[in-house]
């Protein structure tokens, strides 16, 4: 028998098994993108195809076990690649280490921010790894499959660090990739199977390059002219998104969306066609000054994340991290963009630890943006990101850093350890307190009546506010001790939700947002208002969204069809969850005005597909999709008592069916002649009304058959 025949028997060679390996910090992450390009790219490849499995698998590097776990996962790669960034690289060593003891054949490489900058030298560091890419990774990576699938070494390729015996040799630089569409999408091949991801958060690649050289920031192409995905693509990624998920939260990974106009406003038109009916959040951080007023038409939606990345006003500070910034052009900037953008949800990011700054530079500058009517305040403590401008002049500028914190700045000569604790607590506080809306817009009003007599009027309300809360006074010492920082986390404070506080919890700030106020009024003199009356109603809502749940069971004892009613109110997202999630089949119109915290909420909610937020004004118009047999009107009778278009917001709704509204009984009793007449023109007719609760019933209307 010929080795050809032998062969032939033998049946193809065996493809070699490659493993790109993402490791997150955290237990739920969005799919690794930069590993899926690496793949689309490679696979593109009918040699590489031939040669080759290749697998992305994700891991958290933070459970306990879970080292183990991956490296016998990885133990049978032939090649084993790792994604390495400051957030992920203990466990990246950690899992590099393990598998390279259990596999001393296997080609171990290593790309991403957090090696390329010094590769030679993260090669002397990581014994048990073989390659380092540099830069841009997808044309690299692709060839050096190549080179070793045809038994060659690395040395033809551009853009690497490697080992050849006892040396360590750096390969030519390899240029930018030219046109980006030469990537195949990972969305659009199938690479990237969303009904298998661990979150809803999704990222969305537009450019690559950074026209700015910030001294914080370790963005590839920093201090290069940026280069773009066609619109073309990018639209049809998140279209694929949004059909694969209807739902979720996209991330722009741009360096600054505001940059190039006509190209975004191509994109978020599209958007606009593809999300109303969809809880999706589409999430864009740039550069203010970049913001034309004419974009703000495109971008003032509750389905619009803005975030400004401010990071400092101390000129002194600006200089060394190399950033400009102007605020007297920034304040124009902003009071006249915000009117413009009442419905997106905006931020301002600062940065606490940065060179030259101080805790009086870096109070005065929160005062500064918590004067603006922007939704969040996030602080963020600056890390020295390996191969920036600041991790190189660390020891010049004096910076003392925590490595198992990612590289977090603890201590600068200007600013003292405590008071960097003390000036994260702080934010951390004010971000919490935002969260609802009555306490922002109160103390806002208040910090305008006070800051002529009080220096930095509007960070001290928010200290007095947290001290008068976990005082003598107050009863939330436990629930607002920052031990509990991750559990507020993970009920919504990373992503600004009202549902960070418990109702339970927003009903005890706001009995203190009262004490707080009176107390204000002794010792600086505020001048009365109407704000305890605002306090008392927003309360008074709590207090019914608890019962909420409660009052529709009752109902429910008593009409048939109201476990699958339609229900039609605001604030309607933990109630559907609680009662859907007891096998209800309830759905929702939420009317609320603070559209994007429920948009938000329902992105992350299991009842996502449940409860649709609309606008009240567009309350009537033909919603055939939501109509009930039964409809229940929360708390919505005065609303549409004094609506002249009632009688077409309520036709949209019910169709030959039953309407109950469930109300305070003076409420309903206060409402007016026109509106039952307008109900009973309607073919309705009263049938019965019943008590829920002490001063609550549900009003019962039929259809004349």
């Amino acid at each position: 028998m010929t080795k050809r025949e032998g062969a032939r028997r033998q049946g193809p060679p065996r493809r070699k098994k490659v493993f790109l390996v993402g490791m997150y910090s955290g237990d739920h992450w969005p799919p690794f993108l930069s590993l899926a390009y690496l793949r689309a790219y490679a696979m593109s490849d009918e040699r590489i195809r031939a040669r080759y499995e290749i697998v992305v698998e994700e891991f958290s590097c933070r459970r306990d076990g879970e080292v183990e776990r991956v490296a016998d996962v990885l133990k049978g790669g032939d090649i084993i690649g790792f994604s390495c960034y400051i957030g992920n690289m203990p466990g990246v060593d950690a899992v590099g280490r393990l598998v390279r003891d259990r596999n001393a054949t296997a080609k171990i490489v290593l790309g991403g921010p957090n090696v390329d900058y010094d590769a030679a030298a993260v090669l002397r560091e990581t014994p048990w790894a073989d390659v380092v890419v540099r830069g841009e990774g997808e044309v690299t990576f692709a060839e050096l499959l190549r080179r070793w699938g045809d038994d060659e070494d690395e040395s033809s390729v551009a853009g690497l660090a490697y080992r050849k015996g006892n040396r360590i040799i750096e390969s030519p630089a390899r240029p930018p990739i030219g046109t980006l569409d030469d990537i195949p999408s990972p969305y659009l091949d199938g690479g990237i199977d969303l009904k298998k991801a661990r979150s809803v958060s999704n990222f969305i690649q537009t450019s690559r390059g950074c026209p700015f050289s910030c001294a914080f920031c370790q963005r590839p192409g920093n201090g290069q002219r940026p280069r773009y995905f066609s619109g073309d693509r990018v639209m049809a990624e998140m279209e694929h998104v949004l059909r694969e998920r209807g739902k979720g939260f996209i991330t722009v990974i741009d360096s600054d969306p505001f940059m190039n106009g006509e190209y975004f406003k191509s994109i978020l038109d599209r958007f606009a066609t593809l999300a109303p009916d969809k809880n999706v959040v589409l999430a864009l951080t740039g550069n203010l000054f970049h913001l034309k007023e004419e974009m703000t038409a495109w971008m003032d939606s509750p389905r619009i994340r803005l975030a400004f990345g401010i990071q400092n006003i101390n000129p002194e500070v600006l200089r060394v991290i190399s950033r400009r910034f102007d605020k007297a052009q920034a304040e124009t900037k902003l009071s006249r963009l915000l009117p413009k953008l009442t419905r997106a949800d905006i931020s301002l990011q600062i940065m606490l630890g940065l060179p030259k700054d101080t805790y009086e530079a870096f109070i005065d500058m929160l005062d500064w943006c918590l004067s603006f009517d922007v939704n969040q305040i996030i602080v963020y403590r600056t890390w020295l990101l390996p191969g920036t401008e600041l991790w190189e002049k660390r020891d010049e500028y004096g910076l003392k850093y925590e490595p198992r914190l990612f590289n977090q700045v603890m201590e600068t000569p200007t600013f003292s350890r405590g008071d960097l604790d003390r000036a994260q607590e702080l934010g951390l506080y004010i971000d919490l307190f935002r969260t609802i809306p009555v306490v922002r817009s109160l103390l806002a009003g208040w910090g305008r009546a006070l800051s002529g007599r009080i220096r930095n009027a509007n960070v001290v309300l928010y200290q007095k506010l947290k001290e008068y809360l976990t005082g003598e006074r107050g009863n939330m010492s436990e629930s607002l001790d920052r031990r509990r920082e991750m559990d507020w986390s993970r009920r919504g404070l990373y992503y600004g939700g009202e549902n960070t506080f418990t109702l339970e919890e927003r009903v005890e700030v706001l009995k203190g947002l009262k004490g707080y106020g009176e107390s204000l009024e002794g010792e600086f003199g505020l001048p009365p208002g109407h704000w305890r009356a605002i306090i008392d109603r927003q309360r008074r809502r709590y207090e019914w969204l608890m019962e909420l749940p409660g009052y529709l069971k009752k109902i429910a004892e008593g009409e048939t069809g109201v476990p699958a009613a339609l229900l039609v109110g605001s604030d309607l997202v933990r109630t559907v969850e609680i009662l859907n999630g007891e096998g209800w089949t309830l759905r929702g119109l939420d009317l609320t005005e603070k559209a994007h915290q429920s948009i938000l909420q329902l992105a992350y909610s299991r009842q996502w597909d449940a409860v649709r937020v609309l606008d009240y004004a567009a309350l009537g118009a033909a919603l055939p999709e939501e109509n009930r047999r039964t409809v229940i009107f929360e708390e919505m009778w005065e609303r549409l008592s004094r609506d002249p278009r009632s009688v077409d917001k309520v036709n949209g709704l019910a169709v030959g069916g039953s309407m109950i509204f469930l109300e305070r009984d003076a409420v309903y009793a206060d409402g007016g002649q026109r509106f039952p007449e307008i109900l009973k023109t309607l073919g309705y007719r009263y049938i019965a009304s019943r008590p829920v609760a002490s001063g609550v019933s549900s009003f019962l209307w039929e259809k004349d058959k």
